[in-house]
């Protein structure tokens, strides 16, 4: 059983007015030990896919918002889920999952704890995709006739090493990297405007490569 089942299966033990479960019913729900239910449980909670409180668990503010995206966007964000917590842990960084919606790109899930609230995003914030690193670097993924004027060399560029990188797309103390999944979404990291860059991305790589892995698997 992948991450991306155990997620699911700990998700489905709830439904959108399911509160107070136990850390027992939940384990026995989704048929999981409940040493593994509690571990995942904790980082659920942390990340806000999970509530807890003195009633028990249930859903928390993350899982509540899926029901405003697409079928395909759940499938995504349900696959990309274990590669963006990882990209978290390991940078530090506030993390996004971007989708390409006609010209624009649609944030589509945000994670980095008490940082996340120095980055002006929410799950469903949208702008131009050619004004945000997370956007170029699905449109380098696009057919070249779909480039627009002055963008191919730049695109063609990012394509060929598959991360793309941007300074100011929310606010001049910050930088952004993001790495292409596929021709609809990309994966991106927030850090401080000073930051080396480059260290960071192979991990972009790597977790972009992850997310395209699970999906195949996933079809």
């Amino acid at each position: 059983m992948t991450m991306v089942d155990r997620f699911t299966s700990i998700i489905d033990a709830f439904d959108d007015v399911t509160v107070g479960l136990s850390l027992d019913q939940v384990a026995a729900r989704a048929d999981l030990p409940r040493s593994t239910t509690h571990r995942i449980l904790d980082h659920l909670v942390r990340l806000s896919w999970i509530s807890h409180s003195d009633r028990g668990y249930g859903l928390g503010d993350r899982a509540m918002s899926w029901g405003a995206g697409d079928a395909t966007d759940l499938r995504l964000r349900s696959a990309a889920a274990p590669a963006l917590h990882d990209l978290h842990l390991k940078t530090g960084a506030v993390v996004h999952l971007g989708v390409l919606a006609g010209l624009d790109i649609v944030h589509v899930d945000k994670l980095g704890g008490p940082s996340a609230l120095s980055v002006p995003t929410r799950v469903g914030t949208r702008a131009p995709a050619h004004r945000l690193a997370l956007g170029l670097a699905v449109l380098a993924a696009q057919p070249p006739e779909h480039f627009g004027p002055g963008d191919g060399g730049d695109l063609v560029r990012v394509r060929a090493c598959g991360v793309v990188t941007r300074r100011g797309d929310y606010g001049s103390e910050f930088t952004s990297v993001a790495a292409t999944v596929d021709g609809r979404a990309a994966l991106g990291i927030v850090l401080p405007a000073n930051a080396c860059t480059r260290r960071y991305e192979p991990l972009l790589r790597s977790a972009a490569g992850q997310v395209r892995r699970e999906l195949s698997a996933h079809p």
